[in-house]
């Protein structure tokens, strides 16, 4: 089962361009990146050349030679000699990119030759960008993705766009909903929230049309980022940036929802965490609120974050603000408030319209929440 998502719009928009630039596709691990750019391909392209640079290491030595686009083909074609280019039908994926960045300095070859689409995908990538030998500048477009928003959960749900558009202009004129459709859009908003935007998550409930099953892939879905936390860090210390990674949670869940660094452990300062939280950012983990002061042209940032994955932080708050166990794989119709992850489920929204999210501030007190 395929969900509609809103990069499918943007690659077609993008592959009937005449001028258009290799695509790089960034955003956290298991959103549904390489699921999406799949879609996309197998139903555009004649051709499909798909590169996992984790599960085909054999790959990781197309540019040795040269980052001309006839040296990078011929060693694809050494590789595995199956694999076929026919110009103007043929796209190239390469995926996991984070694990063999210096095949992005091909991309301006690319682009100059022409024959061949080209997009690459992969998470961590602002922890590793660094590491390009050429980030071929001009030479390509940037595209982040980001989990499922409500919007895309409803299309998952087999909503279709006479009831979005519908939700949409009561909200843009504020009319008010009747009983039946506040009911129905309040209770699919908190089963969102509870959710999450994780494709798989998603599915699973779709699916089964319960929540069986989804506190646990939520729960590995977070181990799989600490792993990331202890494969990718460097230069800094990883237990830090795992005890901040697992602080932001239960510090949301409590009724003060500033984020504090003197509760991930005895004395800790900002200047021994910063670095840590900056290293959550550009993996794509956490997002900050900047404090809203005034006059209005004066900002500035606060340590105030909020998981950009909604959803994956679930299992760090109490089961019964959610969901209590033993109601997971019955009817959910009588269910707990999902208040915590309310405005987890917002801030995502926000950022994919690339505006930057704001707290309000009222005195010296941050609020957190006031998007």
């Amino acid at each position: 089962m395929y969900f509609r998502r809103k990069i499918d719009d943007f690659l077609i928009q993008w592959k009937q361009d005449p001028s258009h630039k290799p695509l790089i596709v960034k955003g956290a691990r298991q959103i549904g990146k390489t699921e999406s750019i799949l879609h996309f391909a197998n139903e555009q392209y004649s051709s499909v050349v798909y590169i996992n640079f984790v599960l085909d290491k054999k790959f990781r030595m197309i540019v040795s030679d040269g980052y001309d686009v006839d040296t990078v083909i011929k060693n694809i074609s050494l590789a595995n000699p199956a694999i076929r280019f026919v110009a103007g039908e043929t796209i190239i994926i390469f995926d996991e990119i984070q694990e063999y960045p210096d095949v992005a300095t091909t991309l301006k070859a690319f682009r100059q030759d022409g024959r061949f689409d080209v997009i690459c995908s992969g998470s961590m990538l602002g922890i590793n960008y660094k590491k390009i030998h050429s980030n071929s500048v001009g030479n390509k477009t940037d595209y982040e993705m980001f989990s499922m928003d409500f919007e895309e959960f409803l299309w998952a749900k087999g909503y279709g766009e006479e009831q979005i558009d519908s939700i949409r202009k009561h909200m843009i004129d504020l009319k008010p909903f009747s009983e039946t459709e506040l009911n129905i859009y309040k209770s699919l908003f908190l089963d969102y929230c509870v959710l999450g935007g994780m494709p798989e998550v998603v599915r699973g409930y779709v699916e089964t049309g319960t929540f069986s099953g989804s506190l646990e892939t939520q729960e590995q879905i977070r181990l799989d980022y600490e792993e990331d936390v202890r494969k990718y860090a460097e230069g800094l210390d990883q237990a830090k940036i795992i005890s901040v990674y697992r602080s932001v949670p239960a510090q949301l869940a409590k009724e003060n929802k500033k984020f504090q660094f003197s509760k991930i452990e005895k004395n800790a300062r900002s200047r021994e965490y910063t670095g840590c939280i900056e290293w959550l950012i550009d993996a794509g983990v956490v997002t900050f609120l900047f404090r809203h002061v005034f006059p209005i042209d004066q900002r500035e940032r606060v340590i105030t974050v909020r998981p950009h994955i909604t959803g994956i932080y679930r299992h760090a708050c109490t089961a019964a603000q959610f969901l209590p166990p033993a109601q997971r794989g019955a009817d959910h119709a009588e269910r707990p408030s999902a208040h915590p992850c309310l405005k987890s489920g917002i801030a995502p929204v926000i950022k994919m319209r690339f505006f930057r999210l704001y707290a309000q501030h009222t005195g010296r007190r941050i609020q957190a929440g006031g998007l």
